[in-house]
């Protein structure tokens, strides 16, 4: 692997097992930020969404203090490749922060209301404390 000797023997010399426990330890930790962004999306894939999120993480790893939303888009972005559907409007609040625009609208299909989906108008925005802010305009119809 063009690895130089001291390295190597560091290398031979690490645990497999413990190797692998770190690994699934760090996958458990993505796993879990992405199910606080994307619960919707996570909930939709069933049994299979950590099968999706190992496939997803094989080839892309985030970084830098925006890790987490980066990571949440990007997955949204597999999954509708793959023609997995995913929660439009989850995906839209990750994007929105990510973005830093000061305002974002957009129609959905699958707005939350009292845990019902809902065609709605999507307002995301910053408030003046600088936090990010969602509201709809929806028909109860």
């Amino acid at each position: 692997m063009g690895v130089v000797q001291p390295t190597s023997a560091h290398l031979a010399a690490l645990n497999p097992d413990a190797l692998q426990a770190q690994a699934d330890t760090l996958l458990n930790k993505r796993l879990h930020e992405l199910n606080n962004l994307l619960p919707r999306t996570i909930g939709m894939l069933g049994p299979e969404g950590r099968s999706y999120i190992l496939r997803f993480a094989s080839d892309y790893w985030p970084t830098g203090h925006l890790r987490h939303l980066e990571d949440a888009w990007r997955f949204c972005d597999f999954l509708k490749i793959k023609g997995i559907s995913i929660c439009q409007s989850e995906y839209n609040w990750v994007r929105f922060i990510f973005s830093r625009k000061r305002a974002s609208v957009h129609w959905v299909r699958d707005f939350d209301v009292r845990g019902k989906s809902r065609f709605a108008l999507q307002f995301l925005y910053w408030n003046r404390n600088g936090v990010p802010q969602e509201f709809g305009l929806y028909s109860r119809l």
